[in-house]
């Protein structure tokens, strides 16, 4: 994958995640273009529980505007590594369709640095709730995402609907956000945005005369 070719277009991938030595699969959402490796993988010993999945691949994420010791942060699927390009490749395809002609036209013009913000309803009490605020959230800070499903005997039902996983400034590498939209509700903003850096960029490069 060529950094140097990504532009403001994004494809949200599912990935079914486990941790190192094996768990529960869990569903989260990465996007293709904060990937930049990805490489097979064979846990050292095998899952503690028949139910737990181990892990077959190691996927490494980095942030776009930060460098240094913890811009980078791996994870765990039971996708093969053949599994992993398929995917890539289908990613690649959807953001492709997706461009209007001008970028197409455009080659390999970097246009990431157009940005768009998502308003967000966070919440620090996920389960309980009713304590809430609007944040709005740069669409490229956002890594990844998901659908918030824990529960309790108190809380059959969860305030939070999902989550996303924002790029942190601090040393910590990444933070978790859970939010009171649903998961279709948070694609809807993520093209909205999309659409939003896209007329942004056919204005500018009609600026530019390119």
């Amino acid at each position: 994958m060529d950094q140097d070719r990504r532009d403001i277009y994004r494809e949200s991938i599912e990935f079914m995640c486990v941790e190192q030595y094996g768990s529960v699969v869990e569903k989260r959402g990465f996007f293709y273009d904060k990937i930049v490796s990805y490489a097979p993988y064979t846990a050292p010993r095998p899952p503690s529980y028949k139910e737990y999945d181990a892990a077959q691949s190691i996927v490494t994420l980095r942030s776009k505007i930060d460098d240094g010791l913890f811009a980078d942060k791996s994870f765990y699927t039971i996708h093969s590594a053949d599994d992993l390009k398929a995917m890539f490749k289908r990613a690649e395809k959807n953001i492709a369709m997706r461009k209007p002609a001008e970028l197409k036209e455009a080659g390999s013009i970097r246009l990431d640095f157009l940005r768009a913000s998502i308003p967000l309803t966070t919440t620090d009490q996920p389960l309980s709730g009713p304590e809430k605020m609007t944040q709005h959230i740069f669409f490229d800070q956002i890594v990844g995402h998901g659908a918030y499903t824990y529960t309790t005997q108190y809380y059959a039902v969860p305030f939070a609907k999902s989550f996303v996983i924002l790029k942190n400034n601090g040393c910590f590498g990444s933070r978790k956000v859970h939010i009171t939209e649903t998961q279709d509700q948070l694609l809807t903003l993520f093209d909205k945005a999309e659409e939003e850096m896209g007329k942004k960029a056919v204005k500018l490069l009609s600026q530019l005369k390119l």
